[in-house]
């Protein structure tokens, strides 16, 4: 990890000039977190909270409030569809 993160460091001085596809290491490893890794976790999150998990499990941690019903047509249905729309935008399929 620490070697890997030399690359960090360095590609703001002496690696500045050596990029690959126009991205220095860090311009690498940021577009690889920012417009990959972090949607698609949040995509996996949102659909084992709402699929995989069980009612009962959601229940108890979140209580059976008025709001739980809205949270589960959520998690289940909007929050993976918009976070799909957000994931094709940060890779460039609508611009």
């Amino acid at each position: 990890m620490w070697l890997l993160s030399l690359g960090t460091v360095f590609s703001f001085n002496l690696w500045e000039q050596h990029t690959l596809f126009g991205k220095t290491f860090f311009g690498g490893l940021d577009y690889l977190t920012s417009s990959w890794i972090m949607p698609l976790s949040g995509l996996f999150i949102a659909l084992f909270a709402g699929w995989v998990m069980s009612r009962t499990a959601t229940e108890q941690e979140l209580g059976r409030g008025p709001g739980y019903r809205l949270w589960r047509f959520t998690i289940r249905y909007l929050s993976p569809v918009f976070i799909v729309l957000m994931f094709l935008n940060a890779i460039g399929v609508f611009g």
